[in-house]
């Protein structure tokens, strides 16, 4: 029924397509000029703005030409689905490059849709509104960006506000994807497509997207083009917006277009919001003002399963770095079986002997650390039965807090020595972390970190991670401005999953603290004990 529909809606210019196919007889011809040549091309366009509504729904590919302006806001290749039976909806793949991640645009709220890896850490869920704070205007503006584009590809945009405002002509034919076409051509004013972007019922659109489609334009004065290519069916196959001055450049110019391919059409699914049960975040559903956790964003669903992925790591190895210049360096081998090793450099002196280096093994329930001026021994050891949980390193309280973070954003693709990576950043202000009572940290690593940070007379810290393959984290950074100036503390992370071959010292070098204090009870007061070595 629906090929009957569409088919029966082409009938009604069936005789302009004749016309108009008789008047040019090849590639790139003129039509006639003039009036009828106008009259020509608005009827032709009218009749397929028909058939497109009747269709409602479409596959759509969107290609932005290289030094586009367009490419500082969107990809250069969107596909996806379009959907434009009630107002602009789309979904699809490849928004600021990152072919991961779905994004859907539907009545003016955007979803973004969540990794494989992540679904079981939400409870089932596909689905995230994006509501993500930013660090700077652009990104902030980029769910409004979205919904101008959800509008930019929309074909019935496009075809009645040629039919409105456009000053148009015939432009040829040409073989698009293999299907002969009748082109048309409108001059239309740099003010038109301010309103095309303008969402229905909406103030309007985001002006960093509408500015970067301009491009060069020095007022709303100036025009751009929009070429239109029709099959014998009336239907609309290919849309190319060249957005410079049509003044300046023509359509035989050198200036690449933004390109519009329209396929499938009727047969694609309708883009419709997710249903609340398979959101992390309904932005229809008001919150309680004193909700603890705010609206899930995309980057925050990343970095709690990197949190939870990290927890359920079996051993990995950290490396410590402070700030430059510092000398402060530790290295950390966890393993979940009881064992760890901490060795670090740099840490201030317990007495004039010691030089800051400090070496603890735990392993086969016993702890041993490295002392200094003890006779015939190295090691001192005594019951632990669990490993030492410095060995973690700081990360899993990097996460915590990062997690509370309000303005946690996506940073970009980069690379950590040599490995693959996504940046994370967010900051915090102590005083707020202290009375979180979300779910992103537990209390005590809230209250630890929030003791050590008014300890450096820290106020306010900026966490950054970046992540890697299985969104495992591969470094992490807090920095701020303590009390004494700048502060900074980096992790590294590495071999997960790897065994750290943590072995105890040679029996003979060790002597317990048991054994030690009761041989030598009378000379405790005299002897100085320094660790380190």
């Amino acid at each position: 029924m629906r090929a009957l529909r569409l088919f029966s809606v082409a009938v009604v210019s069936a005789t302009l397509v004749t016309a108009i196919s008789a008047c040019d007889g090849g590639t790139g011809a003129a039509g006639a000029a003039g009036g009828a040549d106008e009259a020509t091309a608005r009827s032709a366009l009218a009749a397929s703005a028909e058939v497109m509504r009747a269709a409602g729904t479409g596959s759509v590919e969107m290609t932005s030409p290289e030094g586009s302006p367009s490419r500082t806001v969107i990809a250069r290749t969107v596909k996806g689905v379009a959907d434009w039976k009630d107002g602009s909806a789309v979904e699809f793949d490849g928004v600021g490059g990152d072919t991961e991640r779905r994004t859907r645009v539907v009545g003016g709220a955007t979803y973004q849709g969540l990794p494989a890896s992540m679904v079981r850490i939400t409870g089932g869920k596909h689905w995230v509104a994006s509501r993500a704070a930013a660090a700077t205007a652009q990104d902030a503006a980029l769910p409004d960006n979205l919904s101008a584009m959800a509008q930019l590809l929309n074909p019935l945009v496009h075809l009645d506000a040629a039919a409105r405002n456009g000053t148009l002509s015939t432009a040829g034919s040409e073989v698009v994807d293999g299907v002969p076409t009748r082109r048309y051509r409108s001059v239309e004013s740099a003010r038109s497509l301010t309103a095309l972007l303008a969402p229905a019922g909406a103030a309007g659109p985001a002006q960093s997207f509408r500015d970067a489609l301009r491009g060069d334009w020095k007022g709303d004065d100036e025009t751009f083009v929009a070429e239109f290519a029709v099959n014998d069916r009336h239907e609309l196959v290919r849309i190319r917006l060249y957005l410079r001055d049509a003044a300046e450049d023509s359509l035989g110019a050198a200036a690449a277009p933004t390109v519009l391919r329209y396929s499938a059409l009727g047969s694609a699914s309708r883009v419709e919001a997710p249903a609340a049960s398979d959101l992390m975040q309904d932005p229809r559903a008001a919150r309680p003002a004193a909700a603890a956790d705010r609206p899930m964003t995309v980057a925050a669903v990343t970095v709690r399963a990197a949190a939870a992925n990290a927890a359920q790591q079996t051993s990995y190895r950290t490396v410590r770095t402070g700030p430059e210049g510092s000398g402060e360096r530790a290295v950390m081998a966890f393993r979940r079986a009881a064992q760890s090793e901490i060795e670090s450099w740099g840490n201030a002196p317990q007495t004039s002997r010691d030089d800051g280096h400090q070496h603890v093994v735990v392993t086969g329930g016993q702890m041993y650390f490295r002392v200094v001026s003890l006779p015939g021994k190295s090691w001192f050891s005594m019951d632990l039965p669990t490993g030492d949980p410095q060995a973690k390193g700081l990360l899993p309280t990097f996460l915590g807090v990062l997690g509370t973070a309000p303005d946690l954003v996506r940073v970009a693709a980069e690379d950590v020595g040599g490995r693959p990576t996504v940046h994370y950043r967010g900051s915090v202000t102590v005083s707020v972390l202290a009375t979180y009572e979300g779910t992103a940290i537990d209390g005590f690593q809230r209250d630890a970190f929030v003791k050590d940070a008014r300890a450096r007379g820290l106020e306010r810290a900026s966490i950054d991670v970046w992540l890697g393959e299985g969104a495992l984290p591969v470094r992490a950074r807090e920095s701020g401005v303590g009390s004494k100036g700048p502060l900074s503390v980096t992790e590294d992370y590495s071999d997960y999953g790897v065994d750290p071959r943590i072995t105890a010292p040679p029996t003979a070098d060790v002597i317990s603290v048991d054994d030690f204090l009761a041989g030598n009870k009378a000379k405790l007061d005299s002897l100085k004990i320094t660790y380190g070595g």
